[in-house]
């Protein structure tokens, strides 16, 4: 399938990942992704009381016993946007564009295994099991229209996971500062010795969950790379070229990874850091819209491809009336 490669900002550049100097800056950048992501916050359960967001609860067949908390809001029936938070992090994230649903579209977000309130609360390391988690989610809207999918850091590989195992329930997909290049998945010194039980005790829940994702991301993210060929829907992705968390080197993996996709579109973002769904919410909105747009063209030449089937006439007479 032929795939359209462009870069927005600027190409990609071979340049190695900005380095963390210290160990003290190491562990100031994690507790950072914490506090930001909402897990030391207060409000990290956040049930998001907002007007228009409404909350709910569905089991996933696939894992027994598994009830996903998510919200929703926006237009009821329409084509649906599932956001999927980070590590550590919850739906709360998603808080302004719940808030502020994009125009058109079902917006959901909600509280992956082992975060916020979905129950149990157990950890699930694996992208396999966290995309299963979401396959419910993967529903049409009235007219047919499949959901566009958010994935924000390892959000990224879940929602590309999904994409691969479910290639026909998804119709776009949106990094942000995504880490699926297995060989920049290497866990920092502060992830094992948060591992180590004396220190595993003190964490908090989320952040013992947060922990174990890492420290499985370097084997599930070699998983997830045998099966990125198997994704067909639009890919958009949008990178800090300063990223210090999930390197920019990242977009270099994954221009080459989709290799199937219906297009694949690169929005590197000059001097941007990793918290994009926050420093660049326009940016990540223009991004859905874009792939909405698309996936109606995409849909309408389908449903007249299949008229044109049925009626015994070709595409080149599409605008004939059956």
């Amino acid at each position: 399938m032929g795939t359209r490669r462009r870069d927005r900002a600027n190409p990609l550049r071979s340049r190695s990942a900005s380095p963390l100097r210290t160990p003290l800056a190491c562990a100031l950048v994690g507790l950072a992704v914490v506090c930001i992501s909402g897990s030391c916050a207060s409000g990290a359960r956040d049930p998001l009381q907002i007007e228009g967001v409404h909350r709910f609860r569905l089991s996933v067949g696939e894992l027994a016993g598994t009830r996903i908390t998510a919200w929703e809001a926006g237009a009821e029936g329409a084509r649906r946007l599932i956001f999927v938070h980070g590590t550590p992090g919850s739906a709360a994230m998603w808080r302004r564009y719940l808030a502020d649903p994009v125009p058109g579209l079902h917006a959901i977000a909600f509280d992956r295994p082992g975060f916020g309130r979905t129950r149990p609360p157990a950890a699930l390391v694996s992208f396999e099991a966290q995309a299963a988690a979401l396959e419910p989610l993967l529903a049409p809207s009235r007219r047919g229209g499949w959901p566009i999918l958010v994935g924000h850091s390892l959000g990224g590989p879940i929602i590309a996971r999904a994409a691969a195992d479910h290639p026909d329930r998804v119709a776009g997909l949106v990094i942000l500062a995504g880490s699926l290049d297995p060989t920049l998945e290497r866990p920092r010194w502060f992830n094992h010795l948060a591992d180590w039980m004396p220190v595993r005790l003190l964490l908090g829940e989320a952040l013992r969950h947060a922990n174990d994702e890492i420290l499985a991301a370097p084997r599930h993210t070699r998983e997830l790379a045998g099966v990125l060929d198997r994704v067909r829907c639009p890919v958009v992705i949008l990178h800090g070229t300063e990223d210090s968390l999930v390197p920019y080197e990242n977009v270099r993996f994954m221009q080459k990874a989709f290799v199937n996709a219906a297009s694949v579109e690169i929005v590197s973002l000059e001097g941007a850091d990793h918290f994009i769904p926050w420093t660049h919410e326009q940016r990540v909105r223009d991004a859905v819209e874009s792939l909405a747009r698309e996936s109606i063209r995409r849909d309408t030449r389908n449903r007249g491809d299949r008229i044109s089937e049925r009626a015994g006439w070709g595409p080149a007479d599409a605008d004939r009336p059956s």
